[in-house]
């Protein structure tokens, strides 16, 4: 039998409470006593057969424990039905969705989209290439020290156990003195490593040092990123720089290395190990992964899952420079109508309003036919609407045909929360809540609840959002929290782990988390394979989870201090190149930024604020003062939260007369060649067209006004033509002295050059 839990809080912390608990209509379930599990709280569990889909309700009469009346409390819910997403499986497939490529296996070799793995000893990478390059200093290796010496390893055979287009798995043993070693490594589409290791100890068995070390060469270690505001260059120094617990990155701006681990079960107790970065004499640097560091006996089975995966993850899409929300564009101009590139983005349009919307965590609508018309006339560019759900005039522009126009509409949604009030969430509220997570349970709409990525809440929420698009017609999904790994126990389903009877969760739990992504973005691009996902990812940068997220758009609070006029005070280039590009990630960056949320700015930076005295919109310049930081490194300003579009309309226009879908971007931090007499202070990075011309962003980070005093190779950023250099905005010459530029910038803000 199943059955339903009642939770109670009696309000009487001396517990001096009782009574029983029924079901309405019965069902042929019989009342179940209430008993105290902890303090006021207590608990009646009805046992069931079936209950058939409806309305019912929960009648508690709760006692003193002599039997004395104290309240009786009413509580309403919904059963769902039958619960078909738990066979459908919805998002599970052996082939893997665009942009990626097939898995190949070729004796020890695992290749996949822009990565080769070798596989050396116990199924780890002896070798990885990303985009053409070795990152590797040397095998990531196992070692195990016992009476001074390396344990000496016997391997079995080593089985491909499994081989699909989507993943490969290969299982293998290895016997020494120490025990056996059992284990396994899942190769998946995306470049995913999953390692499984399972060592069964030989009777009495000691050891003095057991770790894993993941070596990785000096000069493609230049940036990290660890998530929660922890990025940048890597700190200087030699030993220890960093600790590698939970999730890291380590690469350079174009590719890297990333790993994690879900919890600290593997650390041996007693043993003094720990994770750690570190920087070798020679420069490499080394991720240590330490189980045992002094001598200590292993009296149980040990056991380590490890997560590595290369980066980027996939390729970026042809033109992804020309991709533009069209949201905030709407309206009697209809800027969007004359953009010439081929995805629009309609970003949580209309966002969740308890006008219009169900829930808050997912894009359940109130009214389906308003929600479909709505979706229809974005596609044949319509104006939209925004928060209500007045009835749409279905009249269409002449002319304008959804293909071309390349309208994307993606509803606002969450895959790390749950919503309250859907019938399925709070019949399964039990198995599915995650306690450990932060929830927001008030009233109204806007409120979700922490999940636990259960095998049954991944099926059901994948299975849901198809249900969804296939009603109302839209082309992804806007997801909030993008990328959000809280911390969760569930032993049963791997969730966590026990030790000396104590239950402990996993703080990182990334491989449930990536099931779900990776069967949202396989069953979205089979549904529609043009949909997308855009996601909000704050400061949440793992790359495992976001492989399967087109957009990332970090911003709007992800720093430490306050931000005031200079955002470069708060997101200093680095953190910005080690994070916010996303490129090096597999993701296209859109910047949000947070004018509206976090700033404090005196009265000549803002053009309008709101009735309590809060940021409504920033002024042209000072928009420009972010828009310049976004060209500088090749991140597109998602303008909206405070953003000034006086200056956003200008460079739109700029870059359409431009054209940027087959630029080639060079960073200030690998353009030397093309432009010299760079500093701290000054720094200029360049977009160039395949048979020359060029934009140029000289950007000043100081506060005063500089003159930049630069030596240009011309000849590499110009077309065929006369060389001519001119203002972008204004289309004025700038004259030149040979290869020599000596231009004004202003103050915390940019110069945008047209080399023609």
């Amino acid at each position: 039998k199943s059955t339903l839990v009642v939770e109670i809080d009696s309000g009487d912390r001396s517990g001096n409470f009782a009574g029983k608990a029924r079901l309405v209509p019965a069902r042929g379930t019989s009342s179940a006593a209430i008993t105290r599990t902890k303090d006021r709280f207590g608990q009646a569990v009805i046992p069931y057969t079936d209950l058939p889909q409806g309305e019912y309700k929960v009648i508690s009469d709760i006692t003193t424990r002599d039997g004395k009346p104290l309240a009786s409390v009413t509580t309403r819910f919904v059963v769902p039905g039958p619960p078909v997403w738990l066979k459908e499986k919805v998002g599970v497939s052996d082939t893997p969705p665009l942009p990626w490529t097939p898995v190949e296996v070729d004796q020890d070799h695992v290749r996949v989209w822009g990565r080769d793995y070798q596989l050396g000893t116990f199924g780890l990478p002896a070798k990885i290439e990303t985009q053409g390059e070795s990152m590797l200093a040397g095998p990531v290796s196992f070692r195990a020290v016992v009476d001074g010496s390396d344990v000496n390893w016997t391997p079995g055979k080593r089985r491909v156990t499994k081989k699909t287009k989507a993943e490969a798995v290969f299982e293998g043993t290895s016997q020494s003195g120490l025990g056996e070693m059992s284990w396994r490594t899942q190769a998946e589409f995306d470049g995913f490593l999953l390692h499984d290791f399972s060592l069964t100890p030989a009777e009495g068995a000691a050891v003095e040092l057991m770790e894993l070390r993941i070596p990785i060469r000096r000069e493609f270690a230049q940036l990290y990123s660890q998530g929660s505001r922890t990025r940048g260059f890597l700190p200087k120094g030699q030993g220890k720089i960093l600790g590698a617990g939970g999730y890291w990155w380590i690469g350079t701006d174009d590719f890297g290395l990333c790993g994690a681990t879900e919890h600290n079960g593997s650390l041996v107790d007693g043993g003094d190990g720990g994770f750690s970065i570190v920087r070798e004499p020679n420069g490499t640097i080394t991720v240590i992964y330490r189980f045992v560091g002094k001598r200590t006996a292993l009296a149980r089975p040990w056991k380590l899952r490890l997560v590595l995966e290369a980066t980027p993850t996939k390729p970026l899409p042809a033109g992804w420079r020309t991709w533009r929300d069209a949201a905030p564009f709407t309206g009697p101009s209809a800027d969007y109508r004359r953009w010439p590139g081929d995805v629009k983005l309609w970003i949580a349009y209309p966002w969740p309003h308890k006008a219009a919307h169900r829930h808050f965590a997912f894009p359940v609508v109130k009214d389906p036919n308003w929600f479909r018309d709505h979706v229809k006339n974005l596609h044949a560019g319509g104006p939209g609407m925004w928060r209500d759900n007045k009835t749409l005039r279905k009249k269409e522009p002449l002319g304008l045909k959804s293909k071309r126009l390349g309208n994307r509409v993606l509803p606002y949604s969450m895959f790390a929360f749950m919503a309250p009030g859907m019938p399925e969430c709070d019949f399964y509220w039990r198995e599915w809540y995650n306690p450990l997570g932060f929830s927001s349970l008030g009233q109204g709409l806007y409120k979700y609840a922490a999940v636990r990525p259960v095998p049954s809440y991944i099926d059901f929420m994948v299975w849901k959002h198809r249900e969804l698009i296939r009603e109302y017609g839209h082309d992804g999904l806007y997801v909030d929290f993008a990328g959000l790994c809280q911390p969760v126990l569930d032993v049963k389903h791997g969730l966590g782990y026990e030790r000396g009877g104590v239950q402990r969760p996993a703080e990182f739990p990334i491989v449930a988390n990536r099931e779900i992504w990776k069967r949202m973005y396989t069953m979205l691009r089979k549904e529609k394979p043009e949909s997308l996902i855009v996601g909000h990812t704050s400061e949440n940068s793992c790359a495992p989870l976001l492989s399967f997220l087109d957009v990332w758009e970090p911003g709007e609070g992800n720093w430490f201090g306050q931000l005031r006029d200079n955002y470069l005070d708060v997101l200093p280039l680095d953190e910005l190149r080690a994070e916010f590009r996303a490129q090096h990630f597999g993701g296209i960056p859109w910047w949000l930024p947070a004018w509206q949320r976090a700033a404090i700015l005196e009265d000549k930076d803002v053009a309008v604020r709101r009735e309590d005295g809060s940021v409504g919109t920033v002024s042209v310049e000072k928009t420009h003062h972010m828009l310049g930081i976004g060209l500088l490194l090749d991140i597109f300003v998602w303008p909206i939260t405070g953003t000034n579009y006086g200056a956003v309309r200008p460079l739109y226009a700029v870059q359409d007369e431009f054209g940027m879908a087959d630029v080639k971007f060079f960073g200030y931090w690998n353009n030397a060649k093309l432009i010299g007499g760079q500093t701290k202070k000054i720094r200029a990075s360049v977009y160039r067209k395949p048979r020359g011309g060029s934009l140029v962003v000289v950007y000043n980070t100081t506060r005063e006004a500089m003159s930049a005093k630069l030596t240009v190779d011309w000849d590499r950023l110009k077309s065929d033509g006369p060389l001519r250099v001119v203002d972008a905005y204004t289309k004025k010459a700038v004259s030149v002295s040979g290869r020599s530029l000596s231009l004004e910038v202003p103050r915390l803000n940019y110069r945008l050059l047209w080399i023609r």
